[in-house]
């Protein structure tokens, strides 16, 4: 199966477009690190609500790949949140103003995920993402993103993609999600920058989306979120959730 036919979906507003997002956001976490559906609905559900996603579609519809932003909320972010628990149990506060950043222009970067078996290229389906990450975040006031980066995705982003990332002030590489995983950030100023020395063609791919095949991109005006989600779009997405319990639970490969 070759990758020209996939479509990047910007938030979309669809709630079976959502729940479909987040069911193969549970299969690569399943796939990759052995955490069930139950857990990420745990721990990923609550932010369902406030999420930003990124869906990248098959011509039938079908969910390969996808990311969960959070922009800066009244609730929460998820990496903010983590780092605040253990193994970290950091001030999240103080992390953010020791790395210079603004909390109202900072969004998180919860999850970037592809599924590796559906045989399409890892390298443009990545691109487009992180293309679409830089956009969403620049088209809508922000100017920095937050992430906890399994170490395998921070150094396959740093060395191949040239998009390099820092460690969040006070943290440290430590097991999380039954991997090592490091809390990160950085000012997309600085992210589009490194990758403009050091990887030019890279650099046209996350600043303008060129030399991205194999993937429809939406155009820039299409990133800019109108209105935050609303009640309707949520409790659909949750009535969605109980009509198909079953695919929330896959089983555990032995």
């Amino acid at each position: 199966m070759t990758a020209h036919r996939l479509r990047l979906v910007v938030d979309p507003h669809d709630p079976r477009v959502v729940q479909d997002t987040i069911e193969c956001e549970q299969r690569v976490f399943l796939d990759r690190y052995g955490v069930t559906a139950v857990e990420m609905e745990r721990d990923y559900g609550p932010y369902d609500d406030v999420s930003f996603w990124l869906t990248v579609q098959e011509p039938d519809g079908r969910v390969v790949a996808g990311s969960r932003l959070v922009p800066p909320n009244a609730r929460g972010q998820k990496s903010l949140d983590d780092v605040a628990r253990a193994p970290w149990r950091l001030d999240p506060a103080a992390s953010l103003q020791a790395a210079g950043l603004d909390a109202d222009r900072t969004w998180d970067v919860a999850t970037l995920f592809r599924d590796r078996h559906s045989g399409h290229s890892g390298v443009h389906v990545t691109a487009a993402l992180c293309y679409a990450i830089i956009q969403a975040i620049r088209h809508n006031g922000g100017n920095a993103l937050v992430a906890v980066l399994d170490s395998v995705a921070r150094e396959m982003l740093d060395r191949f993609f040239a998009l390099r990332v820092r460690m969040l002030p006070g943290a440290s590489r430590q097991m999380f999600m039954n991997t090592p995983n490091d809390p990160t950030f950085a000012f997309i100023s600085e992210l589009l920058e490194h990758s403009r020395r050091v990887n030019p063609e890279g650099h046209r791919m996350y600043a303008l989306g060129a030399g991205i095949a194999g993937v429809s991109l939406p155009s820039p005006g299409e990133f800019a979120r109108p209105v935050p989600p609303g009640a309707r779009r949520v409790a659909t997405v949750i009535d969605l959730r109980r009509d198909r319990a079953a695919t929330l639970l896959p089983r555990r490969a032995d």
